[in-house]
């Protein structure tokens, strides 16, 4: 917009200074003079507007502006979502500073490429695993000038997808095809985070920004494919460990159900000692006077006293 401005410019300065030669009529020459002044101060004016307008710009919500002044990259700063003056010769690229997803999966029209995009990793026991992941990242504001013009607008595929490969790569390499599918899965991914955010921050560095650049959020491990035969090896065993563990918690349970019942008969056996202690043959016979008084004070019973010793107690005998 700023070149058509330019163009109506030098077309005002031509109409203004161009002589007509060999126009004698005055008044043919007093029509154009007047003509002249109308139009050229219109050609004026919207060339203004159009320089106006090209020095303004309006910045997408989520993203950021690079501006481009003759090819050269303004790597000082950038523009922030909102309306803004610039540099009318700028060319403005935008740049998205949400979180985006990388995806590689073995399933077409899944990733960001077609076909199968899974990568094949070589576990430590020597067995190819095929994994899926997918990876949110998002670019850093401050770096989007050095980004593009190291890398492009398509940087995800110069420096994301290689990073991706890489890491999981290097990670995954450490297990064995049981860990990696089973045991130490979640480890292997937390490691394989590590991996890929170092190896983006080494590709930036190397191109000259110092800081974070593209933050890699999570490593989320899609899928991860073995030979079959292995995949029912490993799934055989893991059910074997926790068939193992579930009968080590049962036995746990069933000795420590022992030991309270151990427990419980010792507190039994010690009450009847202790009860055992306190009965003595006086307050046995005691006890005995006590019930003969209480059955003789019945209305309908009759006493009968026969002693069967010379402390023995009384026998009751009633009418019925």
């Amino acid at each position: 917009m700023i070149w058509l401005a330019i163009i109506t410019i030098i077309a005002a300065l031509i109409t203004l200074f161009f002589r007509i030669p060999n126009l004698s009529n005055s008044k043919d020459m007093a029509a154009i003079q007047h003509l002249r002044h109308v139009i050229v101060p219109f050609m004026f004016a919207g060339a203004l507007v159009l320089i106006v307008i090209s020095s303004v710009t309006t910045i997408s919500s989520g993203a950021v502006g690079v501006q481009v002044v003759f090819g050269k990259v303004d790597t000082e700063g950038y523009l922030s979502e909102g309306l803004h003056m610039k540099n009318p010769f700028a060319v403005i690229h935008e740049m998205s500073v949400r979180t985006q997803t990388y995806t590689m999966s073995a399933t077409s029209d899944e990733g960001q490429k077609k076909g199968d995009d899974a990568l094949e990793v070589i576990s430590s026991d020597g067995l190819t695993l095929k994994i899926e992941v997918s990876v949110p990242y998002k670019l850093i504001p401050a770096a989007a000038a050095t980004v593009y013009q190291k890398f492009g607008e398509q940087y995800e595929e110069s420096v994301v997808r290689p990073s991706i490969r890489s890491a999981m790569r290097e990670a995954f390499s450490k297990y064995s095809a049981q860990e990696a599918y089973g045991t130490k899965r979640e480890e292997a991914k937390h490691l394989a985070l590590e991996k890929l955010r170092s190896t983006i921050e080494e590709l930036v560095t190397k191109a000259g920004y110092k800081g974070p650049a593209i933050d890699a959020e999570q490593a989320l491990i899609r899928d991860i494919q073995l030979p079959l035969s292995v995949k029912n090896s490993i799934e055989a065993k893991i059910s074997a460990q926790q068939d193992a563990e579930r009968m080590d918690f049962v036995i746990l349970k069933e000795t420590k159900e022992a030991d309270r019942k151990r427990v419980e008969a010792a507190g039994i056996r010690d009450f009847q000692s202790i009860v055992t202690m306190g009965i003595t043959p006086a307050l046995l016979e005691w006890k005995g006077i006590e019930a003969t008084e209480k059955l003789a004070s019945s209305a309908n019973s009759k006493v009968v006293i026969v002693g069967s010793q010379k402390n023995g107690l009384p026998i009751i005998l009633g009418d019925k």
